[in-house]
């Protein structure tokens, strides 16, 4: 069981010491929470915690960040947390800080809570005062709970050194300077390539004529609209389509918005006909991918099937390659660039027009700075989500006034390789012609799965529904597909919950590998190659629970088939 903490006013006086910044008057959004609740919720494991607090603070010292790894280091080195809350309509909103456990991760560690009015005024919790678990791990979430969906307000969060910690405080920014001429050159440093605009210019024809014209955006978590607050009209791919209509005169744009955090073009490509394709044929792709792909076990093959995929939608359809970045300067545009000069796609880098400017050591010459670009170590705040969609539309509105390229042809012959292009989802509703499927005891349903807001819905879409989970009182009978392909992929599901374990997956009766999923630790689409050939052949998978697992659950989401 978890160890609850509700914190009233502390036993003891105590004296502020140094502080740093954790959040600086952060947007935040009441959303529903598959638990029924509404929060918005801020991880702090995976490093995240620690990255935070340096690109907040600017603080560099090794010693100082690694104590924010654990638990343990956490209250070693933060005597006290102040919350204040601004701009809301909520009278008061509830805070939880959860730490992870080591024998469970969601039950075992400590969990925080208390309430917070929400009229400016700075709430003081002294971890002195605390009740704590002996089983605490890592610093694991905030949860900021308010009274109703859809509510926001902007938060302060910081963090109060302990006695013997110096922290220093850095005196923050002016607010981004959207109409500086400065801005404006950031802007056009994200310019990589013009590409053909043969297919950009149909797009244009097709608004001026009065129809409607369907823009797609396939991508990570950034597409999904993490970071952005509201998360379905302050994302980049919202705030592009609004400057589309001025771009292109027109009101009559339809937006499909189909990111699911966490996931590479690996998955892309497999979803791309469910998500992509919801509307009809779009007449703008725009994928958003190079933060995502550093586990592809193609090395890119993936991503080029999947600009392939797009492509070949119609002569018409057009295609931008949008390069996201994460807070180290780190993203994978050198893998990735190369298709698209290959098939002389646009091309935007967010690093090219951010990162330089980010190491300006004259504090005048900065445009924007990394911790206002940033709302955590991955994603972008609203001022990035809008540093990305002013990117794109410079991008278009130039290419839109060159002279009309002439079409290009798709080239027969890759970059990489495109094995994977013709690839499709098969899950439990699929026609499975050329599939053979025993379940086994994998008959039940998991309806605990990852989410994701499509277009403008600010509510979550369940990934994968139509699943086959192991049934945990069942005997661990084997899973098995029979299928006739070229390539094939698995697609199962990664969970922090502790009755999932692992399960063995077999091809042809060779064991390829032992399937974790809790070693990412929490619930994610997790896709793996298990056969790639350029010739078509009779395959047969086997799941089965691993020894030691047989009463517990694994869930198949579905599969990528190649045929």
């Amino acid at each position: 069981m978890n160890r609850t903490s509700e914190v009233h006013a502390p036993r003891n006086p105590h004296e502020k010491g140094s502080r740093i910044y954790f959040m600086n008057q952060a947007e935040i959004e009441g959303r529903l929470c598959p638990d029924g609740s509404t929060a918005d919720l801020i991880y702090l494991d995976m490093n995240r915690l620690r990255e935070k607090i340096h690109i907040m603070n600017e603080i560099d010292d090794e010693e100082i960040l690694s104590l924010f790894d654990s638990a343990q280091g956490f209250r070693k080195i933060v005597a006290g947390i102040g919350i204040s809350f601004e701009d809301t309509q909520a009278e008061q909103i509830g805070v939880q800080l959860q730490f992870y456990g080591k024998k469970s991760r969601y039950e075992s560690g400590t969990h925080l809570t208390w309430e917070c009015p929400a009229d400016g005024s700075e709430t003081l919790l002294w971890l002195e005062d605390a009740d704590w678990s002996g089983d605490d791990d890592v610093p694991g979430q905030f949860q900021f709970h308010f009274p109703k969906e859809g509510m926001q307000a902007k938060v302060t969060v910081v963090f109060y050194a302990a006695k013997g910690y110096v922290l220093p405080e850095q005196k923050l920014e002016p607010e981004v300077d959207y109409g500086s001429t400065a801005y404006r050159n950031m802007i056009a440093a994200s310019f990589m390539s013009g590409g053909n605009n043969a297919r950009l210019k149909k797009a244009a024809e097709k608004a001026q004529r009065g129809e409607t014209v369907t823009v797609a955006f396939i991508g990570g978590s950034i597409t999904q609209g993490a970071g952005a607050k509201p998360g379905n009209t302050a994302c980049y791919s919202w705030l592009l389509c609004e400057k589309l209509r001025k771009l292109l005169h027109t009101d009559k744009i339809s937006y499909v918005r189909a990111g699911v955090g966490g996931t590479p073009s690996e998955l892309g490509m497999i979803r791309f006909e469910r998500d992509v394709l919801r509307k009809g044929t779009p007449d703008l792709v725009i994928i958003e991918f190079a933060v995502n792909d550093s586990d592809d076990e193609t090395q890119g093959r993936c991503y080029e099937s999947l600009v392939r995929k797009a492509l070949q939608l119609s002569a018409d359809t057009a295609v931008i390659l949008l390069f996201s970045v994460f807070s180290n300067d780190w993203n994978l545009q050198e893998r990735l660039a190369p298709v698209g000069e290959y098939y002389q796609l646009p091309m935007v880098s967010i690093r090219n027009a951010v990162c330089p400017q980010f190491h300006t050591v004259q504090q005048s010459e900065k445009v924007i700075s990394r911790r206002q670009y940033f709302y955590d170590t991955f994603h972008p705040s609203n001022d990035g989500h809008k540093v990305m969609a002013d990117s794109l539309a410079h991008l278009i509105g130039k290419m839109l006034q060159e002279q009309t390229d002439l079409p290009a042809m798709i080239p027969q012959r890759t970059l990489l390789g495109r094995t994977f292009e013709e690839v499709a989802l098969y899950d439990r509703r699929t026609d499975g012609r050329q599939v053979s499927l025993e379940a086994g005891s994998f008959t039940a349903a998991d309806r605990d799965l990852q989410g994701a807001e499509y277009d403008d819905d600010p509510h979550l879409t369940s990934q994968f529904p139509n699943n086959w989970m192991h049934d945990a009182d069942a005997e661990n009978d084997d899973f098995i597909l029979k299928v006739t392909c070229k390539s094939l992929f698995l697609v199962y599901k990664d969970s922090g919950n502790d009755m999932f374990g692992q399960a063995e997956v077999l091809l042809d009766g060779k064991t390829l590998f032992t399937a974790d999923p809790k070693k990412v630790g929490w619930t994610h689409c997790h896709a793996q190659l298990l056969l790639e050939s350029d010739e078509r052949g009779e395959h047969e998978v086997r799941i089965r629970m691993a020894s030691g697992y047989e009463h517990m659950r694994f869930t198949v989401l579905g599969f990528g088939i190649c045929d």
